[in-house]
Order: structure tokens, then sequence, then C-alpha cells
């Protein structure tokens, strides 16, 4: 299992910011409260995969820069008729 994570639902940006211009029926806020949260995720970053690594999520090397998984080693298997 990896993190958890919101489900998220595709909304075709392009499409919703057409309708919010034909009309005002909620989607403005909504599309408007997202404006704020991209603005304000934009200020934060840049991050990167080393950013927060901290002990015990550093690989046994001692290198952030190193993979680290949790999950146990595996390789599909292909099942091949002939």
């Amino acid at each position: 299992m990896g993190p958890r994570r919101p489900d998220m639902e595709y909304i075709s940006l392009p499409n919703n910011k057409g309708e919010t211009l034909e009309n005002s029926n909620g989607s403005n806020e909504a599309l408007a409260c997202l404006l704020q949260l991209a603005d304000s995720a934009l200020k934060n970053g840049p991050y990167s995969i080393t950013f927060d690594k901290k002990n015990p999520h550093i690989a046994p090397t001692g290198d952030v820069r190193d993979f680290l998984s949790y999950a146990p080693y595996w390789w599909p298997v292909s099942i091949m008729k002939e």
C-alpha cells in the first residue's frame, strides 16, 4: 500500500472555465478558490525528492538521493502461451 491521498475527480479546466464565463451558478466561486489555492501552492515550492528526508526514511547508505521502498520486492510473471 502506498501513501493515502484524497480521491480526485477529473475536471476539464478549460471546459469549466468556459462554463463559468457563461453562467454564474456557484462555479465562479469555486474557480476563484481554485486559483487562490494554485497561486499559494506556487509560492511554497519548488520541492524536490530530497526536500524533507529524515530518519528513518533515509536509505541504509545514508544518502538521501538513494531510493528507499518499504514494499516487498516482486517481479510480474508473464504467462506466455506458445
